[in-house]
């Protein structure tokens, strides 16, 4: 049981779901590749096997241990010569580049690290979790295809993997409505299999929402809360807020605050996301000054966040409250004085 301190969540604007997963899918690949760094290598080797692999195997344990307390003392420069001598010395040998690719995935230089990872398929291609770790950055840098391309690999290498499909399926959604039907297929043929799998519910869900069929979409964000339990609660609390966007968009936006109400803590109330949401239930109903206050309360608890004054400045203005729409203009230019909404803002406010 996770205590309420810890269960932070922090989702992103737009598809939250997307980046939230991916960030922490990209540190958990990280701890997956150590795994497989010497278990594929050994399965499948290389075609050059001319250098000493014991001798490479040996040296490759010590350095392994030296790259991780640095990534874990967040000082991953410390020991990046000592891993490029090591690459120069075994060129041939495949762990080495993933060790060089963690380095760069921890300095968070995903170009750089997509190299190493696909120098190191190119020595041996059938390495599941850098496959995974592969489709993974490509979706941050926003090369779908090249992800995909990662992820059917992955999935053929381990076929009994449901993350490396749930990743896929990911992926599908992310490419657009052209993707749409490739995705729900993936979901329910994994649902057939296993109709206790929350994620694949919750990214079904948003499936029908984008081909608005919310009731379809109601019924699996349900499943996916029913699933995901108290044992998941981070997730359960994306799919509440994924569940009052669809009663907002279904056109009951009381319905919508209520799930909120009922289920999201304080403190989960106060997250951006939340609070967005919330306001536009109030915004749904016309109620545009309750929306406007909706903001201006979470602006207490997260004062340097500009996106709480921006969307007060918003609410104000559709209110018809011009003076207090500039004073929520006045705090952007305080906390961020580039921020892109403040000239709009500002011209309508003067």
């Amino acid at each position: 049981m996770v205590d309420a301190s810890s269960r932070r969540w922090q989702p992103t604007s737009g598809q939250w779901v997307v980046v939230a997963l991916l960030f922490v899918g990209v540190i958990a690949g990280i701890v997956s590749v150590r795994h497989w760094h010497s278990k594929a290598d050994k399965v499948n080797p290389p075609a050059d096997t001319e250098f000493n692999r014991q001798a490479a195997d040996e040296a490759f344990v010590r350095l392994e241990q030296r790259v991780h307390a640095a990534i874990n003392s967040r000082r991953p420069e410390a020991v990046r010569e000592q891993v490029q001598a090591f690459v120069v010395r075994y060129p041939r040998y495949a762990p080495g580049h993933n060790l060089i690719g963690e380095l760069a995935l921890a300095e968070e230089d995903y170009e750089e690290a997509y190299g190493h990872l696909k120098d190191s398929l190119q020595l041996n291609a059938r390495q599941p979790q850098v496959q995974f770790l592969c489709g993974k950055i490509s979706r941050l840098m926003g090369q779908f295809k090249q992800a995909e391309k990662h992820y059917i690999e992955a999935v053929s290498l381990a076929p009994a993997d449901t993350q490396g499909r749930l990743h896929l399926a990911e992926c599908r959604i992310e490419q657009g409505s052209d993707r749409l039907e490739d995705a729900r297929n993936d979901l329910v043929r994994l649902l057939k299999a296993n109709d206790s799998l929350h994620k694949a519910h919750g990214l079904l869900a948003e499936v029908y929402i984008k081909s608005n069929k919310l009731n379809l979409a109601l019924i699996q964000i349900d499943k996916a809360i029913s699933e995901a339990g108290v044992s998941a609660h981070d997730d359960a609390v994306k799919y509440y807020l994924m569940r009052a966007r669809i009663l907002r968009r279904d056109l009951r936006p009381d319905e919508a605050l209520q799930t909120i109400e009922v289920n999201l803590e304080e403190f989960e109330r106060r997250n951006y996301e939340v609070v967005k949401e919330i306001a536009m239930c109030w915004s749904a109903q016309g109620r545009f000054k309750k929306a406007a206050l909706v903001y201006e309360a979470a602006i207490r608890h997260n004062p340097v966040d500009p996106r709480f004054p921006e969307g007060a400045a918003q609410m104000w203005l559709r209110a018809g409250e011009k003076s207090r729409a500039a004073l929520n203009v006045g705090r952007i230019r305080r906390i961020a004085p580039t921020h892109p909404a403040v000239a709009a803002l500002a011209a309508q406010v003067e």
